[in-house]
């Protein structure tokens, strides 16, 4: 299996997507979607920005 974006309703009402590892483990996720249409927009805006995308530390303690 592969990775793989999965486009979930959820309870409260609207969808969500989830992005899965090839072994089902999940990598990230996004909340708040209207529509089914709209999860699938903000996973095409993931996928658009994701490959060049920049890590940034944010504040908060340091790891070092």
């Amino acid at each position: 299996m592969q990775a793989s974006y999965e486009i979930q309703r959820v309870k409260a009402g609207g969808f969500r997507f989830v992005l899965r590892s090839a072994d089902g483990e999940i990598l990230a996720g996004w909340d708040g979607f209207a529509s089914r249409a709209e999860a699938r927009r903000g996973i095409e805006r993931m996928q658009s920005v994701a490959t060049t995308a920049i890590v940034l530390d944010g504040p908060g303690p340091s790891e070092d």
